[in-house]
């Protein structure tokens, strides 16, 4: 159990950083390329649609628009890359102002994986709130929300919870 809630833990901060920092396409791609995996999720930034906005406006009209970017597609196949070894599917997207986060774990849901992964969402809260109110970056949103999904191997919703932007 410890080896799933550390696993976790590392992947859920890992992907929120990795698809909601702000930073250069270019650094990105060069950094990725001297890493390993997980090191090239960690450094990878979510480019800015036109890297050439300067004014601070939002770059995508819709936050469906924004995850499926190819963009955030891509990043979101190389952190799957990254995730298969550990037993767990990520898939993102976008609906109203919410970016959701669905982890698909190999394991069957009980008592205790419940309790690890609530534990987890507990001590990254803060991170899921900075990542919530960094989509402001990216959608004209007044109130974004993170929320983190995890489903066992069958598919069924162990827990989700949301985190709003602070």
């Amino acid at each position: 159990m410890r080896k799933i809630k550390l696993t976790v833990l590392t992947v859920l901060t890992v992907s929120v950083l990795a698809l909601t920092a702000c930073g250069d396409k270019e650094d990105a791609k060069d950094n990725a390329s001297q890493t390993t995996p997980t090191e090239a999720a960690v450094t990878t930034t979510t480019p800015a649609a036109d890297d050439n906005a300067s004014d601070g406006a939002a770059q995508f009209s819709s936050m469906k628009e924004y995850v499926e970017s190819k963009d955030v597609q891509d990043m979101v196949t190389t952190l799957n890359e990254s995730l298969k070894d550990a037993g767990m599917v990520l898939t993102i997207t976008g609906e109203d102002n919410k970016m959701i986060y669905t982890y698909k774990l190999n394991v069957e849901s009980n008592d205790d994986t419940k309790k690890t992964l609530q534990d987890g969402l507990t001590e990254q809260a803060d991170t899921f709130k900075t990542a919530a109110a960094s989509l402001k970056s990216y959608v004209p949103l007044d109130n974004p929300v993170v929320v983190v999904t995890y489903q066992d191997k069958d598919g069924k919703e162990i827990i989700s919870q949301e985190f709003p932007a602070e």
